[in-house]
């Protein structure tokens, strides 16, 4: 499956909402410029319904059971401003980074997105 991954490598200033909301737009930007791409021809068109969130460095996030509350509870917060409905899907593979899938039924364009946040 295709789809586009944001990755920082380096630390963000801001409360954890912010930081989220900064790699959401900055996501959302990306796709959009993508999507625009003459090369494209129009035919590129990102699935807004299926999102995966994840921390990359396991130093300060590892993915343990009370780390993992902290992180979905800070990912519903968010979401809901986004979506009505959606489900939060942990990684529970603790051998894998702290992540979560997002799935909703609630199809919106990237620019209703963008306007949301």
């Amino acid at each position: 499956r295709w789809g586009l991954r944001y990755n920082r490598k380096t630390s963000m200033e801001g409360s954890n909402q912010e930081k989220i909301k900064h790699c959401f737009r900055q996501t959302i930007e990306a796709c959009e410029r993508l999507e625009s791409d003459k090369t494209f021809n129009g035919k590129l068109k990102f699935d807004t319904k299926e999102i995966q969130f994840f921390i990359n460095d396991r130093g300060i996030a590892p993915n343990t059971p009370e780390l993992s509350k902290v992180v979905e509870a800070e990912l519903k917060n968010f979401s809901q401003k986004l979506w009505k409905e959606f489900e939060l899907i942990a990684q529970e593979d603790k051998r894998q980074r702290l992540g979560f899938n997002l799935k909703t039924n609630d199809s919106k364009s990237l620019d209703q997105l963008k306007a949301i946040l």
